[in-house]
């Protein structure tokens, strides 16, 4: 299998370009915390090329992009996606990055059976990008207190010694931060379904590939739920998977990446 490396010039230069486009046009100064945030989310997408985690499938991409192409042509006044990459990932994931990529994984690909399913999914994340979800999460974002103790605290959970008290912040901090954050999915969501329908797409594809995903995310009888009532709030239910210790402990900034990116793996229940 072919994967982008260290030598892709050609799109790590492209992936600067857009994170400079994405910058100017929004009038912040160089310096300021919302420009740090679109240089994270960059420099984490170059290091994706460069450890070669990004598949390089001349197939799979013609694919993607003819659907991608076929979603603006039918939909002229949404803001297109600019680049579109393919993660070497097992997980059922798509994510959009607020500066113009996208990424789909490609355990999500292998999992869906038809082209209209994976159309509804690009929507979506074409969706986010058009309503600028991820600028104003940042946005809000920057209003609000520094995440370093909120950091602290989630890093206590593969220690376990995550108390009552570190449990209330963190549920606090992320009512405040992520309070729109189902509207967000609604409407991401709502513009997909119209996008595909446009495209004279069976709109019946949405409802299935979410009611897919749910089956994924909620299954019937989840083991040891009543562990974690405590965690969900009406906001932002808390996924079980969030506490899974090595994902945390791969993920030193945890919540600079849920801040930075607008996936299907932060998407609210779906039902």
């Amino acid at each position: 299998m072919k994967v982008f490396d260290q030598n892709s010039t050609e799109l790590i230069a492209e992936l600067r370009k857009q994170k400079r486009d994405e910058i100017l046009s929004h009038n912040q100064p160089e310096n300021s915390s919302h420009t740090a945030t679109y240089r994270h989310t960059t420099n984490y997408l170059i290091n994706l090329v460069e450890k070669e985690y990004l598949i390089n499938d001349k197939e799979i991409n013609d694919l993607i992009y003819s659907i991608n192409k076929r979603l603006n042509q039918c939909n002229p006044s949404i803001k297109p996606i600019k680049k579109i990459l393919i993660k070497k990932d097992g997980f059922l994931n798509a994510a959009s990055y607020g500066e113009g990529t996208m990424t789909l994984n490609i355990g999500l690909l292998a999992s869906l059976e038809y082209e209209e399913e994976l159309a509804f999914i690009m929507a979506h994340e074409i969706a986010h990008y058009h309503l600028n979800h991820l600028r104003t999460r940042i946005d809000k974002h920057t209003r609000k207190e520094s995440s370093s103790p909120v950091m602290k605290r989630i890093n206590k959970i593969p220690e376990g010694k995550m108390t009552l008290e570190d449990l209330q912040y963190v549920q606090s901090w992320f009512k405040s931060l992520f309070k729109n954050s189902i509207q967000h999915e609604l409407e991401a969501d709502s513009l997909a379904m119209i996008m595909i329908k446009n495209c004279g797409l069976n709109s019946n594809s949405g409802l299935k590939t979410l009611n897919y995903l749910r089956s994924v995310y909620y299954p019937s009888n989840p083991l040891e739920r009543k562990l974690f009532d405590e965690f969900i709030f009406d906001e932002l239910p808390f996924k079980r998977r969030w506490l899974d210790t090595k994902r945390v402990q791969q993920n030193n900034n945890l919540l600079t990446h849920l801040l930075n990116v607008d996936s299907i793996s932060t998407h609210p229940d779906i039902r």
